[in-house]
């Protein structure tokens, strides 16, 4: 398997606020089962640098996968660029992670004239750089962050959600926050180029065993806030338990300020109602909604 190529170190939107949210329903429907909406979804995992990253890469995935099946998100449109495959381009499949597989996909996804109702995008890997020159590595030539924000920010959708697990997320939040958006970032930092591991792990797992026990409870749905307070907590958790200073410290943005909302800024009640009212709605998924009082 390739190495990489690098070292990797240790107001005006409130009526937005108010009325964006998409629910998560629970377990997996049968594979027969009726799907609604038009929903896009899109895995970019770059060079692991290991055995080890490439199942935690795998992992998360297929976990994310699962959950987004159950939730009208059809095996058809949904594509995986990952550096273990070597496939053509087809819906549905995994193609080989390069910028001549990326490039036209994206391109063609772009001049689409009808918006996808909900475009959920999961990236995670190595960088190295700073900001928008960031190189986000890949099998042959790397791509910079700057173009492949250039190119998630070409997708045409009512609503996105943006799951990253790669260096320097507050980058890609103040790239790409904006209305319909909501914007998880597992390392917020520009000092740090180094994937955060736990998030990637946790993440996925989190959201997957919250939309289970919402199921099996008979709620019905989950928010994504939800599944990040649990997942950062548990982040934060593990750096307390092992003597560490926390170095994965993610960011949550839904109400299109450019910044950004810590697990902290959560838990100490700061005034951040995008977020507190993020009930994702996906279409033939539940309809339960729970207001902020219930939480």
């Amino acid at each position: 398997m390739r190495s990489i190529k690098y070292a990797v170190k240790g107001s005006s939107l409130w009526l937005f606020v108010m009325v964006f949210c998409v629910i998560f329903t629970g377990a997996p429907r049968a594979r027969g089962a009726e799907l609604t909406g038009d929903n896009l979804a899109v895995f970019i995992t770059g060079l692991s640098g290991g055995h080890q990253f490439q199942a935690y890469m795998d992992e998360a995935v297929g976990q994310l996968q699962e959950v987004l099946l159950a939730n009208a998100y059809a095996r058809e449109r949904m594509i995986r660029f990952s550096e273990s495959q070597d496939g053509e381009l087809q819906w549905g499949k995994n193609v080989p992670a390069r910028v001549d597989r990326l490039e036209p996909f994206m391109t063609r996804v772009a001049e689409r004239t009808k918006s996808y109702e909900n475009v959920f995008v999961f990236i995670a890997g190595h960088a190295n750089g700073r900001d928008e020159e960031a190189k986000f590595h890949l099998g042959g030539e790397d791509v910079s962050y700057e173009t492949l924000i250039r190119w998630i920010d070409g997708i045409p959708a009512e609503r996105l959600i943006l799951i990253l697990a790669a260096p320097q997320g507050e980058v890609w939040i103040r790239s790409l926050s904006g209305p319909g958006r909501v914007l998880i970032v597992g390392n917020g930092f520009r000092e740090f180029d180094f994937l955060p591991t736990l998030f990637l792990r946790l993440f996925p797992e989190i959201f997957r065993e919250l939309s289970e026990a919402a199921e099996a409870e008979g709620i019905g749905s989950i928010s994504l806030r939800d599944v990040f307070i649990e997942t950062q907590t548990r982040v934060q958790e593990w750096y307390r338990v092992n003597g560490l200073h926390p170095t994965e410290v993610a960011l949550i943005d839904a109400d299109g300020d450019q910044r950004g909302e810590t697990l902290m800024e959560l838990q100490d009640g700061e005034d951040v109602p995008a977020v507190k009212s993020i009930l994702f709605k996906i279409p033939g998924g539940s309809n339960h909604e729970r207001s902020d009082k219930n939480r």
